[in-house]
């Protein structure tokens, strides 16, 4: 049995920072990115080509903050779970659907449908230690490292047993921390405080996901391939027949 797993992973590698004045925080304007594709010309649909049902993309988080639910990403899920039926249908493959989530698709469809794709994105910052100004003058200074990552599960439609997976890594960045680092300082006693503050930090996030989202897409339309998912269904076949279905 092939036993697959996309992960498509951004990583972001940030250093370097200056201090502010005090107290002359102001908040950036947020960057709503926007995420494209353009999916090559659809193919006719193929005779005995699998059936697809694609699920809505969930969020996940690592940590406290909910990045991905930040006004800049508000575009992404609706980027994806339109440009994966079109990447699909661009490779000859039947789609059913859509439906909000798997506990709708009624059984008429499941009995028609070969897998069930289930694309989960999830960001996760590991900021800094606390800051100080002494930091400043070290090198190469005080890291934020980024990670947007999504996951591409395809799965049995009834048993939902993951039958592929593969990874992709993504290039990683060194981007200089000047614009998400701070905006007012405390005052300790005799050591000046940097706050880690994160709206310039989503800002520069949404930014290098949306310039990298259309070769993302691309890579996961090459690696679809018509002879290999053919394969794959024969192997789902015989999943849900040992299942009793």
């Amino acid at each position: 049995m092939i036993r697959m797993m996309i992960l498509l992973g951004f990583t972001l590698t940030f250093g370097g920072c200056v201090a502010a004045p005090a107290n002359t925080a102001s908040t950036p304007d947020k960057y709503v990115a926007n995420f494209n594709y353009s999916v090559p010309a659809q193919a006719t649909i193929q005779d005995n080509a699998a059936v697809f049902i694609v699920g809505k993309v969930a969020y996940k988080h690592a940590g406290k903050t909910p990045w991905l639910s930040r006004p800049q990403f508000e575009n992404l899920d609706k980027a994806i779970d339109a440009d994966l039926p079109e990447i699909l249908a661009a490779k000859g493959f039947s789609i059913r659907g859509p439906y909000d989530t798997y506990d709708l698709i009624p059984y008429g469809d499941k009995k028609v449908t070969d897998f069930y794709m289930h694309p989960v994105v999830t960001a996760m910052v590991m900021k800094p230690d606390t800051l100080y100004v002494s930091d400043m003058h070290s090198s190469p200074g005080p890291v934020a490292k980024v990670i947007v990552k999504i996951d591409l599960e395809l799965r049995e439609i009834v048993t939902r047993e993951l039958m592929w997976s593969k990874s992709l890594n993504i290039t990683e960045l060194d981007v200089s921390i000047v614009s998400v680092l701070q905006s007012y300082t405390e005052e300790h006693g005799k050591i000046t405080q940097l706050v880690f503050r994160p709206e310039g930090l989503e800002n520069l996030m949404a930014k290098e996901v949306e310039r990298q989202y259309p070769t993302v897409m691309d890579t996961i339309y090459k690696l679809i391939d018509l002879e290999e998912m053919s394969i794959i269904k024969e192997q789902a076949q015989e999943v849900k027949s040992k299942n009793g279905y």
